[in-house]
């Protein structure tokens, strides 16, 4: 028996409005799928077996499957934290995204490919200023400079580094993919998940008032028809809610925003995956 499942995404406010510094236009998003009632595909992957299981609830993927380990999501492992790493959601990304895929990557090896840092000196965020204004006038590094070191001045890392990491790791027979600044690319996103792909994103969370990496992994419909997105390193939450983080709309206003993204490369719906060939 096929269900069609058609997935309407509605924001509060006129119409579905999506106020970026890109000057997106607002839009609906109307995606339909059609998925098996209950069906789990076992993908053999760089030598492991993994699974993805779609249904009238959605699509999840999981490093095992069984009555028992039916939460198991792919990359489910203890926080980050407990490896004493702060602010480390980069590493905790990148180890995750290589469990799935088998590849011998160790945390240590997490952080020296993402290029965390504990903290950030003086010199290197001047450097990276001077870089971004292009040889411009030094005013353009000092403002740089200055705006950085109040809004990016965490541990962590950058988040091309990140981008880069993920890139450096493509396993064979896959092709690294990458997106930014298209909201519509969120269709495309479950696609991959149904193929057995987790997705790289990166996001804002303006309660914390920080930047983070995490993985997407699953796509779930709850009892009361809410779309929720399943992540590791993150947590469950609707659609509307993941949509607006990953926008990165909500750092500020849109001077600050235009100025963020020159300075520290973050662009609203960043996300990255591996395709196979």
């Amino acid at each position: 028996m096929r269900i069609f499942i058609i997935l309407m995404l509605f924001f509060t406010g006129c119409a579905t409005e999506f106020d970026t510094y890109y000057n997106l236009d607002d839009y609906n998003l109307n995606f339909i799928y059609e998925f098996d009632k209950e069906k789990i595909t076992n993908l053999e992957i760089n030598g492991v077996s993994r699974f993805v299981r779609t249904s009238s609830d959605g699509v999840t993927l999981h490093l095992k499957y069984n009555n028992e380990t039916i939460k198991s999501y792919a990359g489910m492992l203890p926080e980050y934290q407990a490896y004493g790493l702060k602010n480390g959601c980069g590493p905790a990304m990148l180890f995750n995204l290589a469990r799935w895929y088998n590849i011998p990557l160790t945390i240590d090896q997490s952080v020296k490919d993402t290029k965390m840092k504990s903290y950030r000196n003086e010199e290197e965020l001047y450097v990276s200023c001077a870089a971004s204004c292009s040889g411009e006038l030094l005013v353009c590094t000092n403002i740089c400079y200055d705006f950085l070191k109040n809004k990016n001045k965490a541990a962590g890392v950058w988040v091309d580094d990140a981008f880069k990491a993920v890139e450096k790791h493509t396993p064979n027979g896959y092709v690294f993919q990458y997106t930014e600044e298209d909201p519509y690319m969120i269709v495309d996103i479950i696609n991959q998940l149904i193929k057995g792909n987790p997705v790289v994103i990166h996001e804002y969370f303006e309660k914390h008032d920080s930047l983070h990496l995490s993985l997407l992994t699953g796509i779930e419909i709850s009892e009361n028809n809410e779309l929720n997105v399943v992540m590791v390193n993150s947590y469950k939450r609707p659609l509307e809610e993941f949509m607006e983080a990953w926008s990165c709309d909500n750092i500020g206003s849109n001077l600050l925003k235009r100025n963020f993204k020159r300075f520290s490369g973050v662009k609203p719906f960043m996300a990255a995956w591996y395709k196979k060939e």
